[in-house]
């Protein structure tokens, strides 16, 4: 996938992998939702992550934005990584979600 291509897991047990990889690469990790915005199935979360990377040990801040979508048991089907708030909002628009209220 290209350069800002998200990161894509499928089902309860791709979430539980996602967030192993990530606890892995880490030292030191804390995630801060900062917003959510349902949508039908579907919730976008914007999340800032701190923390040490475990490799060079450099402490870091960073924001993306997370799409998960649930089942009718509301377990994740799936759950995609992407690189800010406007390309999680761009990828739900072309599949036919109405995402104005999220501009507004």
């Amino acid at each position: 996938a290209g350069a800002g291509a998200p990161f894509v897991y499928y089902g309860p047990e791709g979430t539980i992998k996602a967030f192993e990889e990530l606890i892995e690469a880490f030292d030191e990790l804390q995630l801060h939702p900062e917003e959510f915005l349902e949508f039908g199935d579907r919730v976008l979360m914007v999340v800032r992550v701190t923390g040490r990377a475990r490799l060079g040990n450099m402490a870091f801040t960073e924001r993306h934005a997370e799409i998960f979508t649930f089942d009718e048991d509301g377990l994740t089907t799936r759950l995609e990584v992407h690189r800010d708030k406007e390309a999680a909002l761009a990828v739900l628009e072309r599949e036919g979600v109405d995402v104005s209220e999220a501009r507004a």
